[in-house]
């Protein structure tokens, strides 16, 4: 049953590791005919499939992911090749027609996907806290005059929504004491207010399909991976050999850990993760949350989402404007999908 998802959208699940996100957004791109983007920061590594619980070959058969093996662990990867990965997909969709599905558990990744790409200098906390205690007991008329007079032509670049804004003038101000002298508009902020669809459990829930998934990813054969990673230099890759479940089989492999104690500290590392994931989520994100039970079958999560995306609708993504008309509906997107 294939599902209208307008260009430039896309339906996110959102969530911490193990929580069942992929088994549940595959079933439903399948269903309503779309791709699925990876928003997940070491499926990009070619190889690496056991321990980063990459989506098994015949799920790729049944369905185009987006975001996974590409570039090799000794290779450099950042928000730009993601974001690159992200043009060509929503490009590749919008030709053929066909929706898309974002699912993941990389926030940094999801920021990008959600609000866009700033690399503008970084902010300086202590002008900003300034104008911050300003803010708050004059309003926001100080920080626009200030604007308006000491950096007249990067107040120009604002639009009126800009202007109406306390933390963007407020950032406009960072810029322009930085010497930048126009807002860029390369990746457009996300206005949209919809909120990600997520899954969570209980900790007790969450940590037990953790330790089962460890359990599961040495018995699938982690250690011969990483034993045929190694000969091709893994180790020479100081992001990818550090990964959580590869350091420990490395050292497993070295002799230094025992398996048993490669795969204790591959669960509390993994455990860590995810509650940083979980924290992430709550206060970066606006997420709508869907309360997992143990006995659930990936069917019943699965109608939960699609319940919760029938009720949101897709997000918007905050792509290149070059991509979007001038009112930000798409235009380019949809001679995309006419050519």
């Amino acid at each position: 049953m294939a599902v209208c998802v307008p260009p430039g959208h896309a339906y996110f699940l959102v969530g911490p590791t193990a929580s069942g996100k992929t088994d549940a957004a595959h079933l439903l791109a399948r269903e309503m005919g779309c791709d699925l983007l990876s928003v997940d920061s070491m499926l990009v590594y070619r190889g690496m499939d056991i321990g980063t619980a990459k989506p098994e070959s015949s799920l790729l058969r049944e369905c185009r992911y987006w975001g996974l093996d590409l570039v090799e662990p000794g290779e450099p990867f950042s928000l730009a090749l993601f974001q690159a990965e992200v043009l060509r997909a929503v490009e590749a969709n919008a030709r053929k027609g066909r929706g898309l599905v974002v699912v993941g558990g990389t926030g940094l990744y999801v920021k990008a996907l959600v609000h866009g790409l700033d690399e503008s200098p970084p902010a300086d906390m202590e002008r900003r806290r300034w104008w911050e205690s300003r803010l708050l007991k004059e309003g926001i008329a100080p920080l626009q005059q200030e604007l308006e007079r000491v950096y007249p032509v990067l107040a120009a670049s604002l639009t009126e929504a800009d202007r109406g804004n306390a933390r963007r003038l407020i950032r406009a101000l960072d810029l322009g004491a930085a010497g930048v002298t126009s807002v860029r508009r390369g990746w457009s902020e996300q206005m949209d207010l919809t909120p990600l669809t997520g899954l969570q459990l209980t900790g007790l829930i969450l940590r037990s399909r953790i330790e089962q998934r460890v359990l599961r990813m040495y018995e699938g054969g982690l250690l011969v991976e990483v034993e045929q990673l190694l000969k091709n230099g893994l180790e020479k890759a100081p992001t990818a050999c550090q990964a959580i479940g590869y350091a420990e089989a490395i050292a497993c492999l070295k002799g230094t850990m025992t398996r048993a104690t490669a795969q204790a500290e591959t669960i509390r590392r993994t455990w860590q993760l995810a509650r940083r994931q979980r924290t992430w989520f709550r206060h970066q994100a606006s997420v709508r949350w869907i309360e997992v039970e143990a006995t659930w079958p990936v069917e019943v999560v699965a109608a939960r989402v699609r319940q919760s995306w029938a009720e949101t609708g897709p997000v918007r993504l905050a792509l290149p404007e070059s991509l979007l008309s001038s009112d930000g509906s798409g235009a380019s997107l949809n001679d995309a999908r006419r050519s």
